[in-house]
């Protein structure tokens, strides 16, 4: 995955059924990746525009639909 690429943002099982998620109306929805972000976990990130917004989401949690050239 790189910066420009549109994904779809699947979430994850744990995310989605937590009580305290703030952002259940982003999963099935298409996004473009506008960051990727370096963390000192083992999972990357990335900063995705979906719905209007911008957020971070693990790449494990998105899946590619298009690639940027």
């Amino acid at each position: 995955m790189k910066v420009g690429d549109m994904v779809l943002v699947k979430g994850n099982f744990q995310v989605r059924s937590a009580p305290e998620v703030t952002w259940p109306k982003c999963y099935g929805q298409i996004g473009v990746i506008i960051k990727l972000l370096h963390t000192a976990s083992m999972l990357p990130l990335a900063m995705v525009m979906v719905l209007s917004e911008v957020d971070q989401f693990y790449t494990d949690e998105l899946e590619m639909i298009s690639e940027s050239r």
